[in-house]
């Protein structure tokens, strides 16, 4: 579970969640070990939203690092139209070809899911909390490879930017 990977990331969070993904039956299974208590409000390590979050209004925020993501291509456009940098975990249909096309634009890392599920259940190995772990540490501290992600994410932003203003690619329709 991805919640059960920000713990020893030393790294703060913003945790979005939709209200239909979590019922009250599976409260201990869904926060483990009283997460919320210890790393919310005790560390004040992150923040957790349960049900509707505002993503492009969050993501503009500018303490905000980078995003984990499945790579649905909704998600994908948003972040990248702000210049925020992914971590990606691909599940199933065209997430893994999302992810493929986010590497080699230099626009983020990977946490090494390879194993395609079939439709929206979930039957894919769990990825490792220590890939999960690196792939968080890698995009939030500083390296080479993460100052060129970085900008790499500010300049597909300015481009997608221009390309939507007037005179832009996407006026220029024949």
């Amino acid at each position: 579970m991805r919640r059960r990977k920000f713990s020893n990331t030393r790294v703060t969070f913003f945790y979005g969640i939709k209200a239909q993904e979590k019922n009250q039956e599976d409260e201990n299974d869904w926060w483990p070990n009283d997460f919320k208590e210890v790393i919310v409000k005790n560390e004040q390590k992150g923040i957790i939203i349960e049900g509707w979050a505002r993503q492009v209004l969050n993501l503009k925020y500018r303490a905000i690092g980078g995003l984990l993501t499945h790579c649905s291509w909704n998600y994908v456009l948003e972040t990248l139209t702000i210049g925020v940098p992914l971590i990606t975990w691909p599940l199933f249909s065209d997430n893994f070809y999302t992810e493929k096309l986010l590497e080699k634009l230099e626009l983020a890392i990977g946490v090494g899911a390879d194993v395609w599920n079939l439709g929206f259940i979930v039957s894919s190995p769990v990825v490792s909390r220590e890939n999960i772990e690196l792939a968080i540490k890698s995009l939030m501290y500083d390296s080479e490879e993460i100052r060129k992600i970085r900008a790499n994410a500010n300049l597909m932003a300015e481009t997608l930017k221009s390309s939507t203003e007037e005179g832009g690619s996407s006026h220029r329709v024949d």
